[in-house]
């Protein structure tokens, strides 16, 4: 999830994806947002590396799908992240599943595979 974050982040704007798909994806390496060995091992180096602090106006399209119980990466995180890009006038819409946890189910995968036919119509 995290490296599907940044990619749009850092790259050129001629190899950005049209849209970004994701499931509970770390989006807030912040020492507020995520404690965890990725956060140990960059130190104070994290904020490039942070989807959430690095956002730029040219994000493209993003799907955001969270885990109301995943206990690996707080869902809020999603949220924020969502709201950050809103805030930025950019296009994103969340889908929260309340009883998945970090690794999506059934439920989740159907409603991916819904989202997946819609983009590529």
């Amino acid at each position: 999830g995290l490296l599907a974050g940044i990619i749009p982040i850092k790259t050129t704007s001629n190899t950005k994806p049209h849209c970004v798909i994701l499931f509970s994806a770390l989006l807030n390496l912040s020492p507020e947002g995520y404690k965890g060995k990725i956060v140990d091992q960059i130190k104070d180096k994290w904020k490039p590396y942070s989807p959430l602090q690095a956002l730029e106006k040219d994000y493209p399209k993003c799907y955001l799908f969270v885990g109301g119980k995943d206990t690996t990466v707080k869902p809020t995180q999603s949220q924020e992240f969502h709201d950050k890009l809103i805030q930025l006038k950019l296009n994103s819409e969340i889908f929260l599943f309340p009883n998945a946890g970090h690794r999506p189910g059934k439920e989740v995968n159907e409603k991916l595979l819904s989202i997946l036919d819609e983009i590529i119509k």
